[in-house]
């Protein structure tokens, strides 16, 4: 859980907590003004990353106002302002695989094909997904992109996100990457 404290000195007291977070592999959280953004990994059909947005104006009542759901395990994030970019690494098992995303309660969407690219040679069939997300108006997507590739590090500053990762000897293509291979144009990410 996160627990609320008010600061007084030798009069210190926690004043509430955000408990809901039992059933998820917590990862770190953000507080921006009001609002508190809690990462965690979660399971659904499959790994995920999700993304939740609690009002905590009144510190001692946080209230879940949205939450955003990506497929992959959960690499890293970084907060600008009131936007959150929610970075995962997706791996898809068969040809039919693709990253999707979720908000609260709602059936999971594919990422567009348009928004879909692939660095020019894929160690394997890992996608890297990247989504920036509104949190003052709840947890809207504001764009998502998913790149056939993976991740390790990433640096964001006001401009440009980047994501470096290590290069191995190539492998040869499985099913699923020649699958993908025949959809998407490479792109330097």
């Amino acid at each position: 859980q996160i627990q609320i404290y008010r600061a007084a000195q030798k009069d210190t007291e926690m004043i509430s907590a955000v408990t809901e977070l039992n059933d998820s592999n917590f990862r770190e959280f953000y507080v921006n003004g009001d609002r508190l953004v809690v990462l965690s990994e979660v399971y659904y059909s499959d790994s995920s990353t999700e993304a939740s947005v609690y009002d905590i104006s009144d510190r001692s009542k946080p209230k879940l106002l949205d939450s955003f759901c990506q497929s992959g395990n959960y690499v890293s994030s970084r907060m600008i302002g009131d936007t959150l970019y929610l970075v995962s690494d997706y791996y898809a098992y068969n040809d039919d695989d693709l990253p999707e995303t979720r908000s609260k309660n709602a059936t999971p969407d594919e990422v567009p094909v348009n928004c879909t690219y692939s660095v020019e040679t894929p160690a394997d069939s890992r996608f890297l997904v990247v989504s920036s997300v509104d949190t003052q108006n709840g947890a809207k997507a504001l764009s998502t992109k998913s790149i056939l590739g993976s991740a390790d590090d990433v640096y964001c500053n006001q401009d440009y996100l980047y994501v470096n990762a290590t290069e191995y000897e190539t492998q040869d293509y499985n099913r699923v990457i020649n699958s993908f291979a025949s959809y998407y144009t490479p792109t330097n990410v």
